[in-house]
């Protein structure tokens, strides 16, 4: 992609113009997702844990997209406290974020950097040339472009994900075109909903910026992290409904190596659908 391609393109059409195809596939298709079923949210957090520690073991300068989500709070401690037990070293590692509101500065207690600063990146000790984040208060066209060239220089080795309840993944909404890069997007209305919550009496951001579907297909390896009752049913979605941009999680099934990881209540509908146990 070159900068003409963004300013041409990106700044000025939709995602569904400037693909030009369906964003639903609406067919039953793509690969089992591998599901690892653990009791409770810190079980299966530790699961998650192990496995970036393995992809770091084996590669000491992984490219790593972490979430921004609260599930993902009780992981970040389990990495924070294997890298103080010498158990893995992030010393080497490029941390990527995955989303951020248009609008909202880093220092903000509900922007995206704010969360990983706080639960990830300074008690790991990550240096700044370490962290690729977009900057909520830049220009987010170019923000977008900027990640693209960052994430496409060596790709992503292992990219972490949340699910919301509206089915997206970082912050790709429903609807949002399957073969998408990063880009602004509009908020859905159950995301706005949550935001109102953490930024009560103040305006609220109405777009984000996002890695594309695409983006999360085109890293190594995929793993997402679930948990609670609430997720159960959108959760049975994205794994055995159809592929549709509806249910963004859904594209999971077309990369070669995704697998969740949830707890037992996350799960309860999946079991119900294919016998897991």
């Amino acid at each position: 992609m070159t900068r003409s391609d963004k300013n041409s393109l990106g700044r000025y059409k939709p995602w569904a113009e400037f693909f030009g195809r369906d964003v639903s596939t609406g067919r039953n298709e793509g690969r089992l997702v591998d599901v690892t079923i653990a009791k409770d949210v810190e079980s299966a957090s530790v699961s998650c844990a192990e496995v970036v520690r393995q992809v770091i073991s084996d590669n000491s300068k992984a490219r790593v997209s972490f979430a921004s989500g609260t599930t993902h709070v009780s992981l970040y401690h389990c990495l924070v406290s294997m890298a103080r037990e010498g158990e893995v070293d992030f010393g080497g590692i490029e941390a990527f974020g995955q989303n951020e509101f248009v609008g909202l500065p880093a220092s903000h207690s509900a922007s995206c950097r704010h969360f990983l600063d706080t639960h990830l990146f300074r008690p790991l000790a990550l240096k700044d040339s370490q962290i690729h984040h977009f900057n909520g208060t830049g220009d987010a066209f170019e923000q977008c472009f900027e990640m693209d060239c960052q994430v496409d220089s060596h790709g992503i080795d292992l990219m972490i994900l949340g699910l919301g309840m509206n089915g997206h993944v970082a912050m790709c909404e429903p609807d949002i075109p399957l073969d998408g890069r990063c880009a602004v997007v509009d908020l859905h209305a159950m995301t706005l909903a949550g935001l109102s919550a953490r930024i009560p009496g103040v305006k609220k951001p109405s777009q984000a910026m996002t890695i594309g579907l695409r983006t999360i297909q085109d890293s190594r390896q995929c793993v997402i992290l679930v948990s609670g009752k609430e997720k159960a049913q959108v959760l049975a979605q994205a794994l055995y409904g159809p592929v549709t941009s509806k249910v963004p999680a859904s594209s999971l099934r077309l990369h070669k190596n995704a697998r969740v990881i949830c707890d037992r209540a996350a799960a309860s509908e999946t079991i119900e659908r294919r016998g897991h146990s």
